[in-house]
């Protein structure tokens, strides 16, 4: 019995100690003494602070069911809890929702595009307010990543000769020409598929934001919005990029759908004609993959569900060609747009493109989606010693010159 009420009341203390303790931090916390010593703290101090303060708050509700606005159906959203329990049984690092002290000693995310301060200001907040799996797709590469990180480090080894004070610093002019159409900037917006799964706009967002500033927009073939409601929201026919597939038939009725919607470019993308292993997305999906209760929100979740520009396009199979220089051909022949291969890598192949009718090429890698080389795009867009010619990441293919262009 002795023992019983010692332990009893050593509990009490242990109890009573612990609350003081987080009454103590939590006092901390809001004195303005510690925001001025916080950069000379350790970052595990500041963690052992935020356990502190987390310890007996309740969890916070899970959001109420949002019906998916095509077929009504209620769909699913993860708690936090949920969203740190997938990741890590996926294989990932647990998913860290931000606390009062994380955002206080690592900065506040910014509200805002005006409040940023680089672009990398932006890949934070897609990594705080995106699902774990969501983020893994836009965020991997093949394999174990090499060739996404080459790409990162081969821009890191290019330098800049800047020249001081010359007569034409007031005029200076960003503008490019393409197929007779001027934009602003010779940036553009890269084929991304599946906005929606990281902003409600999605694709037609993207494309007002470019009409905006006169930016050149590429559609994705597995994007979230069709054809017809992107180019209504950029106000003009964009340019569309294309997997091809075996079926010929089928290619050929996309090809027709978009031109007829007055495509002015199609873009192939020939690095990824023979798959890609994605290591990061098929451990982040788990065993279960697209058939998670939250997945099939968006994936397959009614019968027959395809993305926008796989619909309607049922019909008859055609003849499947191996693909050779000759499809390039084949493509330019089905149709009067302009073509473009994306994803050469290579000063042969840039030449082949142009030799079999290409009107112009992207140097891509697929920003190491789709090969692992180990190889960055921007090095092999470097001008060779020994061949002064071909130095751009779009070569135009112009009749009267007779050959690639700068």
């Amino acid at each position: 019995m002795t023992r019983r009420i010692a332990d009893t009341a050593a509990s009490d203390n242990a109890s009573d100690s612990r609350t003081s303790r987080r009454h103590f931090f939590k006092l901390l916390a809001g004195s303005p003494l510690l925001g001025l010593a916080y950069p000379t703290l350790p970052s595990s101090w500041q963690q052992a602070v935020e356990r502190e303060l987390q310890r007996g708050v309740p969890a916070p509700p899970r959001p109420a069911g949002m019906p998916c606005p095509d077929c009504g159906q209620e769909m699913v959203f993860p708690s936090p809890a949920d969203m740190r329990s997938h990741s890590a049984q996926a294989g990932g690092a647990p998913t860290q929702v931000p606390g009062a002290l994380d955002a206080h000693f690592s900065g506040q995310l910014v509200e805002s595009a005006a409040e940023a301060i680089n672009v990398w200001d932006f890949e934070r907040v897609a990594h705080a307010n995106n699902l774990p799996e969501h983020w893994n797709y836009i965020h991997m590469g093949v394999d174990d990543l090499e060739t996404r990180a080459a790409n990162r480090e081969g821009f890191q080894r290019l330098m800049l000769r800047p020249r001081r004070l010359g007569p034409d610093t007031a005029k200076l002019d960003t503008s490019v020409q393409l197929f007779g159409r001027r934009w602003n900037t010779p940036l553009f917006l890269c084929p991304v598929a599946a906005l929606e799964a990281y902003h409600t706009q999605g694709e037609s967002g993207a494309a007002r934001a470019a009409r905006a500033r006169g930016i050149l927009q590429i559609q994705s073939n597995q994007s979230s919005q069709s054809y017809e409601d992107i180019a209504a929201a950029m106000g003009e026919p964009h340019w569309f990029q294309i997997y091809t597939t075996p079926d010929w038939n089928l290619n050929k009725r996309l090809i027709d759908r978009v031109a007829a919607a007055g495509c002015p470019v199609l873009v192939w993308t020939v690095d990824l004609l023979g798959g890609s292993n994605r290591e990061l997305s098929r451990r982040s999906q788990g065993r279960q993959e697209y058939d998670r209760p939250l997945c099939q929100n968006c994936h397959n979740h009614k019968p027959g569900y395809q993305r926008p520009m796989r619909r309607g396009l049922d019909g008859p199979p055609g003849p499947r060609p191996s693909y050779t220089w000759d499809y390039v051909k084949r493509i330019k022949d089905a149709t009067s747009m302009k073509v473009i291969l994306k994803g050469i890598v290579t000063r042969e192949d840039a030449e082949l493109a142009i030799e079999n009718g290409a009107d112009g090429i992207f140097v891509s890698n697929h920003g190491g989606r789709a090969e692992n080389s180990l190889r960055s795009a921007i090095e092999r867009n470097r001008r060779p010693r020994n061949n002064p010619t071909l130095t751009s990441p779009c070569l135009e293919r112009r009749p009267s010159a007779g050959g690639p262009v700068r």
